[in-house]
């Protein structure tokens, strides 16, 4: 499929599309769960084409049917061209013309209300976090310099998934036994009604467990299930899951910094990615010590004082947001 002209047709008329909307193995889901990970642009073309191929009722063992969508998926090759720009009300308006006729022809239209799904963004500063009240129940707290994407209508649309790039914590509410998912260009979180803490920062990727059970898959096909106080940390290959203080993991969220036995360079790290910030450390061994700091604010000046004045280091400003630890 070629990324430059998708589209809710092209996409509906995808004979592997086609196959991962009514009958999915596994290989599918992880394909079609990674490309929209991918193309975050094309969500609403991603979740629209769902929507029609599935209520269309299409049986993909129907000899017939797959006959008409091939002749429409040749008809769409033939006539797409790169440079021009399909008007995307005219496109949609063709597509629900085609599948008319196409399911009259083999006897299997029936009354369809298609609704456009509506997309919500939400995005946060460095610095900042913002509470998020989601259609189906759910909360989500979102982290400093993190992105959010969600349908807008969550609980009526039968499928709770959304898109996470960044840090944000999760209290899922249960509905009726069907999944919630976030997917993040690392891995997947699949859950059924859970609070956890999801962080996706470059290279590393940590799921930790406050109550209930979650499931997390790697794009390898790896799935690690969780219990609570558990934290699966994944970095560069590795994977570890380790038993941690799940109010000091995610303590961000009630504007507080609290760190026991944590590593300075992951110190550094949460700084660098939370507040934009550019930090060097001249003794590379001080990456290793372990620190343990109790913070009432989520403030980095008060986070400096107190290793200063505790761990006898000398911290030295630089530019505004750039330091050097020594």
């Amino acid at each position: 499929m070629n990324k430059n002209n998708i589209s809710v047709e092209s996409l509906a008329a995808d004979e592997h599309f086609q196959r991962f909307c009514l009958a999915p193995n596994d290989s599918d889901r992880r394909y079609w769960e990674n490309w929209v990970v991918q193309n975050t642009q094309h969500h609403v073309a991603y979740l629209e084409a769902m929507n029609l191929v599935r209520n269309l009722g299409l049986q993909p063992n129907s000899e017939e049917i797959l006959g008409e969508l091939e002749k429409l998926r040749v008809g769409i090759k033939e006539t797409q061209k790169p440079v021009v720009q399909i008007d995307s009300r005219r496109s949609l308006l063709r597509m629900a013309a085609v599948f008319l006729v196409l399911m009259m022809a083999v006897g299997l239209w029936k009354h369809f209300d298609k609704q456009e799904v509506e997309m919500l963004a939400y995005e946060t500063a460095y610095g900042k976090t913002k509470e998020i009240a989601l259609s189906d129940g759910s909360h989500v707290i979102l982290n400093a310099n993190s992105k959010l994407q969600v349908i807008k209508e969550l609980a009526t649309t039968g499928k709770r998934e959304i898109w996470l790039d960044g840090e944000a914590f999760f209290k899922v509410a249960h509905q009726n036994g069907q999944p919630f998912i976030v997917h993040t260009q690392k891995g997947d979180v699949r859950v059924l009604g859970t609070s956890f803490n999801v962080s996706q920062r470059q290279t590393d990727f940590e799921v930790t467990l406050v109550e209930g059970k979650v499931q997390l898959q790697l794009p390898n096909d790896t799935k690690i299930n969780l219990q609570p106080g558990e934290q699966a940390q994944v970095s560069n290959q590795t994977i570890d899951v380790i038993k941690v203080d799940t109010e000091t993991t995610a303590a961000w969220r009630t504007n507080r910094m609290n760190f026991k036995n944590i590593p300075i360079r992951r110190i550094i790290t949460q700084i660098e990615n939370d507040f934009g910030w550019s930090i060097q450390v001249e003794n590379k061994t001080l990456l290793k010590r372990k620190v343990n700091a109790q913070i009432p604010e989520n403030n980095p000046y008060l986070l400096f004082e107190a290793l200063t004045a505790i761990y006898d280091l000398k911290i030295e400003k630089v530019a505004e947001g750039e330091y050097i630890i020594k």
